[in-house]
């Protein structure tokens, strides 16, 4: 993966936010969070978690490039993040329009609120904007006062979405991971603690070599269509990304039990990722071992094997970036049309080297991911924030 590649991939996803995502002035009220291919539609929600994501590429790319002709892009996501943030600290799920004026949707999830907590620490540890830090620590508190303790994040007082208690691995990783980043920015103990406590829960979900899916909780099952590489390659992120922050044996020994499932799951052509494979068939429905998730996966395995080489400094972790890396620019949406041009859409076939596959919920209204959507955050933003990183490692 050579630099122009990488920029020029990560500048095609920027002129599509530009021309098709954003909201009224620029992102003023934030940016939306998908478009829908089949219904036509760019879907209404505007996500705390995307524009935090949309937020931290355009610092890379500012950094990596140069140029600042998006600051203001940058400037609006993090101004609409301080208008919506809740007064006890938390980031309601998404606005319809970028605006409470219509509708909110109020549920606070720990995996998105725990996505903007690392995204809000990233850019203040590169920055030093103090606006940043206030906002990390209120939401950190908001989640360390509402940890149960078994150690998921979760609050009986709001009776939250559909009753769920968020047991399971995706709704805890990206949160313990956050709070290892705020304890390390601010040195409080209580930040720490609640990483231990939860990573503690996380390490007792680990069986059979791999780590269980949210839908395999038999307690709370939940996030059916997640497919069973996604929660691994966030677990070895996770792990790792808080290995370099804190070097507990126990994270690093969680990397070393996953990261051999998460390597039978490699394409050896193409250095994919692959949704499953046949030990894992009833862990999702999202369990076709020849499709490839970009919602979840891709990106989030770069990540995570960046981290890896980081925390560990395994050189074939690199190895295993560069492969996928090269493979998912080369699959980068283009020509097909300027709506989606430049994003990913959500799941790649091996078989026939198309797109396809969705992910229905039992539901057609709320078609999770698949081949007819095209999401900005949780995966064109964490991809090209990949590849910028992986640029920056082996320039």
């Amino acid at each position: 993966m050579d630099r122009k590649t990488a920029v020029d991939s990560v500048e095609k996803s920027l002129r599509w936010t530009e021309n098709v995502m954003l909201t009224f002035d620029r992102g003023y009220w934030g940016v939306y969070e998908r478009i829908r291919i089949d219904r036509n539609e760019r879907v209404c929600h505007c996500r705390p978690d995307t524009s935090s994501e949309l937020a931290r590429l355009l610092w890379m790319y500012e950094q990596v490039t140069g140029r600042s002709d998006r600051r203001d892009i940058y400037e609006n996501q993090i101004a609409w993040l301080q208008r919506i943030q809740n007064e006890n600290g938390s980031f309601c799920f998404a606005f319809a329009d970028g605006t409470p004026a219509y509708y909110t949707i109020p549920t606070r999830f720990p995996n998105d609120n725990g996505k903007v907590l690392l995204n809000l620490l990233a850019l203040y540890r590169c920055s030093g904007d103090k606006r940043l830090l206030d906002m990390a620590v209120k939401l950190a508190d908001y989640w360390t006062e509402n940890q149960t303790d078994r150690g998921n994040y979760f609050s009986e007082k709001e009776k939250q979405f559909m009753g769920k208690s968020f047991l399971g691995p995706c709704f805890g990783l990206w949160m313990a991971a956050g709070m290892t980043d705020c304890w390390k920015v601010t040195r409080k103990e209580k930040y720490l603690a609640s990483a231990k406590k939860n990573f503690e829960y996380m390490r007792s979900l680990i069986a059979g070599g791999r780590m269980r899916t949210s839908m395999e909780q038999t307690e709370d099952p939940d996030e059916f269509w997640r497919p069973a590489s996604s929660e691994n390659v966030i677990a070895l992120y996770a792990f790792a990304h808080a290995y370099k922050a804190y070097p507990d044996p126990a994270w690093k020994k969680a990397c070393e039990t996953i990261l051999p499932f998460v390597l039978g799951l490699v394409d050896e052509n193409t250095g994919a990722i692959r949704n499953c494979d046949d030990s894992c068939l009833s862990a999702s429905e999202n369990n076709d071992p020849d499709l490839c998730d970009f919602v979840y996966t891709e990106g989030f395995a770069l990540h995570a094997f960046l981290e890896l080489f980081e925390a560990f400094g395994n050189p074939e972790m690199l190895r295993y970036a560069e492969k996928l890396a090269d493979w998912t620019v080369r699959v980068q949406c283009e020509g097909e049309s300027p709506k989606w041009d430049g994003s990913w859409r959500g799941a790649f076939s091996l078989a026939t080297g198309k797109w396809a596959g969705r992910c229905n919920q039992k539901n057609m209204v709320l078609d999770e991911g698949g081949e007819f959507s095209a999401y900005a955050g949780w995966s064109t933003y964490p991809i090209c924030m990949g590849l910028l990183r992986l640029v920056g490692v082996i320039s």
